[in-house]
């Protein structure tokens, strides 16, 4: 590992997205190895995610089950077709095989599809079946609703919103903080340059963090999408309070996840964003959403 900017805000920081192997595209490292790089950071967690397949029970497999040194290993489930779907059978044994994130569709997303489509991207054909979360006119289907209503009994289990479009976020939110929900983020949501700022501070306001990555807008990032200075004004507009950083990295061709972290807080803070928040945002809030 390379010599870092934030060894001291990386020491009892959380990573929660990250690609690793196995997975059905290429990655830059396995589970035990990410494992390795995060127990070598001192760090106090990172969470796999995978579009494909639940996680947890890997994730059990290579840490024994509990941290060794002080860093959890933890799985997570996204709710596409090749996953089982929008299902809370899927979401109630992903959780008591110890998965500590269930996400909304990501490559399945009608949302993510049509993107895709427009684009021509070959990965197309891995997004399976569209799974829907609402119906023609925005309502959450019941299915939706019932997944939601499991991880209520689950308080301790994290909500993450996929790649869902604005208005299918806005129909889980507030369901979800209605259920009584607490654990609950956006991810990436400059994505697909279709949220706004107003949408992020609506969200924020509501009680849900919002996230960014490393990955997006780190130059040289195989997944480019968002220009760094974007990422600084959404932050400045929400506010570190309710704002969490992770690498969402992992890529063939993007390095270590933890060395993108770190890189991605030196372009942040070369952005104008202090060390205090990028501390907030890396450390304090993601320890809070997992429950550490």
């Amino acid at each position: 590992m390379s010599e870092m900017y934030y060894p001291e805000i990386l020491e009892g920081a959380c990573d929660i997205h990250i690609h690793t192997l196995p997975c059905l595209v290429p990655r830059e490292l396995g589970i035990a190895d990410m494992w390795h790089s995060a127990r070598r950071a001192h760090m106090a967690a990172v969470v796999i995610k995978d579009h494909h397949y639940c996680t947890a029970p890997a994730c059990s497999v290579v840490s024994g089950g509990a941290p060794a040194d002080g860093t959890y290993l933890f799985g997570s489930v996204v709710l596409n077709s090749g996953a089982g779907g929008m299902s809370a059978d899927v979401v109630e044994t992903a959780i008591a095989f110890g998965a500590k994130i269930v996400w909304m569709p990501t490559v399945s997303a009608v949302n993510n599809i049509s993107h895709a489509v427009k684009a021509g991207n070959p990965a197309l054909k891995l997004s399976g079946s569209a799974v829907p979360v609402v119906d023609e006119d925005g309502k959450l289907l019941a299915q939706t609703v019932d997944v939601l209503k499991v991880l209520a009994e689950h308080p301790d289990v994290v909500l993450g919103c996929g790649h869902i479009d604005a208005r299918e976020t806005d129909a889980v939110l507030e369901k979800a903080f209605s259920l009584g929900l607490t654990r609950v983020f956006v991810d990436h949501p400059t994505i697909f340059g279709e949220i706004s700022l107003e949408d992020m501070k609506r969200w924020a306001a509501m009680g849900a963090y919002i996230e960014h990555t490393a990955s997006g807008s780190m130059p040289g990032s195989v997944v480019f999408h968002t220009h760094h200075s974007e990422i600084v004004e959404a932050i400045r507009a929400v506010g570190a309070d309710h704002t969490i950083i992770s690498s969402d990295a992992g890529q063939k061709g993007n390095g270590d996840p933890v060395e993108m972290l770190d890189r991605f807080m030196k372009l942040m803070e070369d952005g104008g964003i202090p060390g205090d928040d990028l501390e907030k945002m890396v450390k304090t809030n993601t320890r809070k959403l997992l429950g550490l």
